[in-house]
């Protein structure tokens, strides 16, 4: 499966460079990027050593790896094409890359307000999902989306996106519905999860007793994606109920503990799996 969304990644990428060496290069637009600070006043950066509020950094999400990726042709014309900015708006903004401080700073060289935040609300974007653990593929797939919600024919999708509009559909996969207890009764509760490379995004979805819809909210975020893999359903499943069955055999209780015996079991098969609480630094689970 990772390597069909990497094609997403190459095909864009191929088009890109395709059209800059060609006739065509006029109608890609490039962003104004200058070694040094013009004189115009400076208006705003994107900081990319802390670049997401819920960063994870791993072995291909580094500060340094994102500061300089998105120096690179592919991904600064990728940045450009989903600002929606034209090559005349693009011009009126100047971009400069301190690498002491890994700041990506933008100056007003006769841009507006509005046109200005569009740029910076794309790079912040890319910097953000990257440093909070999504791959390149990834960012390609949501910077060359089109779809809308409205688009959408399964409801439960159209109410996913239309609270996080960013996420491209065709990596999202529906993995299971359940009805949960709450105070009011109970209600349906729709899992929806986007697989990138080592880790796994979830989107529960809550309705309404009466069917409306509720609330979709980002749960504890990020999982070993081992645990929605076929391949390793079984074992997971085994040591998962072992784990269990010692816990309560030894009044043992926690999440903590739960997750230290499992990762240790499934270490001895030769199996690297990280709990909720290695993925989601800023998250408690007490």
């Amino acid at each position: 499966m990772k390597n069909v969304y990497q094609i997403t990644f190459v095909i864009l990428s191929a088009f890109i460079t395709a059209s800059c060496t060609n006739n065509t290069s006029r109608l890609i637009p490039t962003l104004n990027v200058q070694k040094h600070p013009p004189s115009e006043l400076w208006t705003m950066s994107v900081d990319v050593e802390h670049g997401g509020s819920h960063s994870l950094e791993l072995q291909h999400n580094s500060p340094k790896k994102i500061f300089s990726e998105i120096q690179s042709r592919q991904v600064m014309h990728m940045i450009a094409l989903s600002s929606g900015l034209t090559q005349e708006e693009l011009n009126k903004i100047a971009i400069v890359f301190d690498s002491e401080y890994l700041w990506i700073d933008l100056y007003s060289i006769g841009s507006n307000k509005s046109t200005i935040d569009r740029l910076y609300g794309t790079i912040k974007l890319y910097v953000g999902e990257r440093s909070e653990g999504h791959t390149k593929e990834f960012l390609a797939a949501v910077m060359s989306n089109k779809q809308t919600p409205e688009s959408i024919d399964d409801s439960d999708l159209k109410n996913l996106l239309k609270i996080h509009p960013h996420l491209p559909p065709t990596w999202l996969k529906k993995v299971d519905e359940k009805m949960v207890e709450l105070i009011r009764g109970k209600v349906r509760q729709v899992n929806f999860v986007a697989i990138d490379g080592d880790i796994a995004w979830c989107y529960p979805i809550l309705y309404n007793p009466d069917g409306t819809f509720k609330e979709c909210f980002w749960d504890s975020g990020r999982y070993d994606a081992k645990e929605f893999d076929p391949k390793y359903k079984s074992i997971i499943e085994e040591v998962n109920q072992r784990v269990s069955d010692e816990m309560e055999r030894e009044k043992i209780f926690g999440i903590h503990s739960f997750w230290e015996r499992k990762k240790e079991y499934l270490k001895k098969q030769g199996i690297d799996w990280k709990s909720q609480s290695e993925l989601n630094p800023y998250s408690s689970y007490d």
